[in-house]
């Protein structure tokens, strides 16, 4: 039973190979006409901002010819931190794939990335989300610095990257984990995310799905 619900993942995973050509008949709304909020008090309760860690804090859309470098040195940094590989996935795929041409994973109803910036431009968190197949998107690059763990700012940006899923089309949202990311698969829980494969032989990734329609 776990295998099987391993090659479903493994075959969503694939299906964006073929699902990212859009018919002539799909109709996703443009990722330009929904902007992104230029301010973190869209997300969170107001008496998080309290704490001075969370002042001046803004929430960008991902630019591919601005961003790439320092999204990836972050990422990856925060990553070595954990003690898991800084450039590969729990199951084994490469992790800055979908940056190698974010228009086919970020852009044109297909997908979002977004980056939490500080008044200096540096990026203090990461989050979006990829169509991998017709109705399915994967929740990507959930990162946060560790000076802003602990005020519900995960659990924030989560909620919001689901909305934006959800205005999208998407019916429902997977995710891949490494098991060593407890906190995070803390929040997962209490957003409604249920595990699918609590398992694999092969890896360490843990995975995980949240129904966003009927």
């Amino acid at each position: 039973m776990l295998e099987l619900s391993r090659v479903r993942f493994v075959i969503l995973i694939m299906a964006c190979l073929i699902a990212r050509l859009p018919s002539a008949s799909a109709s996703y709304p443009a990722c330009s006409q929904i902007h992104a909020p230029t301010s973190l008090q869209l997300l969170l309760p107001s008496e998080g901002f309290k704490s001075p860690a969370l002042s001046g804090l803004k929430l960008v859309e991902f630019d591919s010819t601005r961003d790439k470098k320092a999204t990836i040195q972050f990422i990856s940094q925060i990553r070595q931190k954990m003690g898991v590989h800084p450039f590969f996935t729990a199951d084994h795929r490469p992790l800055f794939s979908d940056l190698k041409n974010p228009e086919l994973s970020y852009k044109n109803g297909l997908g979002e990335l977004f980056l939490l910036k500080n008044e200096e431009g540096k990026i203090q968190g990461t989050i979006g989300f990829t169509m991998i197949s017709p109705g399915s998107c994967e929740l990507k690059k959930v990162y946060l610095h560790p000076d802003l763990r602990g005020f519900g700012l995960g659990r924030g940006l989560l909620e919001k990257v689901i909305l934006r899923a959800k205005s999208l089309g998407f019916r429902e949202m997977i995710l891949q984990t490494n098991p060593v990311m407890n906190k995070a698969i803390e929040v997962y829980l209490k957003a409604g995310f249920r595990p699918f494969d609590s398992q694999s032989a092969a890896t360490n990734a843990r995975y995980y799905s949240l129904q966003l329609a009927p």
